[in-house]
């Protein structure tokens, strides 16, 4: 088609060409907008799902987790390495913290201070054999229910999976329990160190003076 239109149309052979014969103005626009306009409705639809993909946790909004500064706004700079999840509009559950995420999890002091009352009560932290950090664990009997799933809402975000239910036995007796569990966290060594010391080679709990700086009205209150 180019070699027909440079011999037709070359300027040795024909001195005058109408504008119209060589020139389609309209046809030139459609074909050059066309596409463009296609290019652009192709594009923002994309935008979405681009950052979605490039979102922290996926693209499931279930299990999006927010983060901020463990230091008022204020203070707020480029230094700052600790993450605290906090709000009730979504979870962390199911997902799983490597080790660098939970070595920079802190504890906002009200949750601090509600580990500190169950701990005085019901709650308990333990370590596995094969972590150094503690998990702290709460367990409840069924009647109880609506105050330990309340605990969980508290603690929802430093959980991987929610209450388990089990039954353990006592006296031949049968007693349905439900059992709230954290990820172990290495911020909760402090805790772990405070209530159990280490006694004749072994960990022992006691409540000793040492707590009275943590006793608050919330620790009290739980």
């Amino acid at each position: 088609m180019l070699a027909v239109i440079m011999v037709k149309f070359s300027s040795s052979k024909v001195g005058i060409v109408h504008k119209y014969h060589n020139h389609g103005t309209l046809i030139e626009l459609v074909w050059t907008i066309t596409p463009a306009l296609i290019l652009v409705a192709i594009a923002f639809p994309s935008f979405k799902l681009l950052y979605l993909m490039d979102s922290f946790w996926g693209v499931n909004d279930l299990y999006t987790i927010h983060l901020m500064a463990a230091i008022p706004v204020k203070q707020l700079s480029s230094k700052c390495t600790a993450l605290v999840p906090f709000g009730q509009t979504s979870s962390t559950v199911s997902i799983n913290y490597n080790r660098r995420v939970r070595d920079l999890t802190a504890f906002p002091s009200w949750v601090i201070s509600q580990l500190v009352g169950h701990l005085l009560g019901d709650g308990a932290l333990v370590r596995t054999q094969t972590s150094i950090t503690p998990a702290f664990i709460f367990t409840q009997t069924v009647k109880r229910f609506e105050y330990a799933w309340f605990v969980f809402l508290q603690l929802i975000h430093y959980c991987v999976r929610y209450p388990r239910l089990n039954v353990s036995t006592r006296h031949g007796v049968k007693y349905p329990f439900m059992q709230v569990s954290t990820r172990s966290y290495p911020i909760l060594l402090t805790l772990y160190n405070l209530f159990y010391p280490i006694i004749n080679g072994q960990r022992v709990k006691l409540i000793t003076l040492d707590l009275l700086p943590y006793l608050d009205n919330i620790a009290l209150a739980y």
